[in-house]
C-alpha cells in the first residue's frame, strides 16, 4: 500500500515551475497519478482527480481549516456564513436549494438576450489597436452581467468592483500576506449588499436579490448573515472565475490556433467545442482542496484522515492517458475537461450561468471582431494561486 512518504515529490516555488508547470507535470504524470508538495497530496491524472471529485470519503474543508491560519474577523465572518463550498450536510442544502432558484436552465436561458446585448455593448467600445482583452472585456462583462441578475444598477459597479477584484486572493498560497486586501475588500462589498437587501426587502424588484429574498422565506429560512454573505459570494466569486477563464478561452482560440475563431465566426454552432477546449487548455480553476474522513484505500493508496489533498486541474487537463498529444489545442477533440466546474455534492451552483454567458460572449466576439491576435505578452497570475489565469492580454483586430 502506497502513502504519502512513498510519493514523488516537488517543490511549488521551484523556479522552473513556476515557469512552466505542465514542464514539471508531464515527467510526474509518466510516473504515476499522485505526487507531494509541502502542502500535501496532489492528485495530477484525469481519472482520479474526475472520480476523487464524487468520493464522499473526502470533504471540502469548512471554515475551521481557514480559521486556523488566522484568518481575520470579517473574513472569518465570511467563512461561517457565506463559504458555501465548506458547508456541509443540512446547511449546505439548505444555502444551495436557496441559491439554486436563480440558477435554473430556464432562468439562465432567458438572459441571452440581455447577454448577447451586454458583449455587443462591450465590443462597441473596444479600440482595434489598443485593447487589453482582460481589462477592456472580461473583467467587465462577467461583473456587468451578474450586477445585472442580481439587480445591481450599473452606476453602483464603481463602488465594489475594485474590491471584487481582489479576492481571488483567498486561494494564494501562502494566504496571510493577503489578509489586508482581503478583509478590507470583503466589508466593502458587506455593507454595500447588506443595503441592497434592505432596500429590496422594503421595495421587491423582478431581479434575484429580490428572489432570493423570497426564497429565504419559502425554502427554510436563513439568516440575515447567510444571506447576505452568500450574495456576497456570487458576486464576487463567478466574475473572478469568468473573466479568467474566458480571457484563457479566447487566448488559446487565437494564439494557439487561429483558425479556430474563424471557424466559430462562420460555424456558431461550434461554441461549445471552443469553449470547452479553451477550459481544458487554460484553466482557471487549479486546483481544488479535499480532506479525507477517515483513513481508506484508493487504488493502492492509503489516504489518511485529516491529510491535505489537493485535485489539480491543472495537471489534469494535460493527462495524456484522457487527452491524446495534449499541449495541442483541438476544438475537435471528442472528450472535453469538464472539472473546472467540479462534480459530486459541492459541483458548481452557477454552472450554468457561466457557461451561458461564456457562450454568448464568444459568439458576439467572433463575430464581430476579424484577424484578431495577440499584440504583445500574456501576463500570467502564478501557477499556485486557486484560481487564476491572464491578468493582461493586448491583442488587435479588425472590425468585420
Amino acid at each position: 500500500m502506497t502513502a504519502l512518504d512513498d510519493l514523488v515529490p516537488f517543490d511549488l516555488q521551484d523556479p522552473s515551475f513556476q515557469a512552466d508547470p505542465h514542464g514539471t507535470f508531464g515527467p510526474l504524470l509518466a510516473q504515476g497519478p499522485l505526487a507531494r508538495t509541502r502542502r500535501g497530496i496532489e492528485v495530477l491524472n484525469h481519472d482520479w482527480n474526475y472520480r476523487l471529485y464524487a468520493e464522499r470519503r473526502l470533504e471540502t474543508p469548512g471554515p475551521q481549516g481557514f480559521i486556523e491560519k488566522g484568518v481575520p474577523p470579517v473574513f472569518r465572518e465570511f467563512l461561517e456564513n457565506g463559504f458555501l463550498l465548506g458547508f456541509h450536510g443540512e446547511r449546505h442544502d439548505l444555502v444551495r436549494r436557496v441559491i439554486q432558484k436563480g440558477f435554473t436552465i430556464r432562468e439562465v436561458g432567458s438572459q441571452r438576450d440581455m447577454m448577447r446585448g451586454l458583449a455587443h455593448q462591450l465590443i462597441d467600445g473596444l479600440d482595434s489597436d489598443d485593447t487589453d482583452f482582460v481589462r477592456d472585456f472580461s473583467v467587465k462583462y462577467p461583473t456587468m452581467l451578474i450586477c445585472r441578475l442580481l439587480g445591481v444598477p450599473d452606476a453602483d459597479i464603481a463602488r465594489f468592483k475594485d474590491a471584487a477584484a481582489v479576492l481571488h486572493k483567498m486561494g494564494s498560497v501562502p494566504l496571510a500576506p493577503g489578509f489586508p486586501f482581503i478583509e478590507q475588500a470583503l466589508g466593502t462589498i458587506r455593507d454595500y449588499v447588506s443595503e441592497l437587501v434592505a432596500l429590496r426587502r422594503a421595495a421587491p424588484q423582478e431581479d434575484f436579490v429580490s428572489a432570493l429574498i423570497e426564497a429565504q422565506e419559502s425554502e427554510g429560512r436563513l439568516s440575515e448573515s447567510e444571506l447576505v454573505w452568500n450574495i456576497v459570494n456570487l458576486l464576487f466569486a463567478g466574475q473572478d472565475t469568468t473573466r479568467f477563464q474566458l480571457a484563457g478561452i479566447v487566448r488559446a482560440a487565437i494564439e494557439e490556433a487561429g483558425e479556430a475563431w474563424e471557424r466559430l465566426a462562420a460555424e456558431p454552432g461550434l461554441v461549445g467545442k471552443v469553449m470547452w477546449e479553451g477550459m481544458r487548455f487554460h484553466p482557471t480553476v487549479k486546483w481544488s482542496t479535499r480532506r479525507p474522513l477517515e483513513d481508506f484505500a484508493f487504488d493502492g493508496f492509503a489516504f489518511q484522515r485529516g491529510q491535505w489533498v489537493f485535485l489539480s486541474n491543472h495537471a489534469a487537463t494535460r493527462d495524456p492517458a484522457a487527452f491524446p498529444d495534449p499541449h495541442r489545442y483541438d476544438i475537435d477533440r471528442e472528450q472535453s475537461f469538464t472539472l473546472p466546474f467540479g462534480r459530486g455534492l459541492h459541483h458548481c451552483v452557477g454552472q450554468m450561468l457561466a457557461r451561458v454567458g461564456m457562450e454568448e460572449a464568444l459568439l458576439a466576439l467572433s463575430a464581430r471582431l476579424g484577424d484578431f491576435r495577440m499584440a504583445g505578452p500574456v501576463t500570467e497570475s502564478k501557477p499556485t494561486s486557486m484560481v487564476g489565469g491572464p491578468e493582461v492580454m493586448p491583442v488587435r483586430f479588425r472590425a468585420r
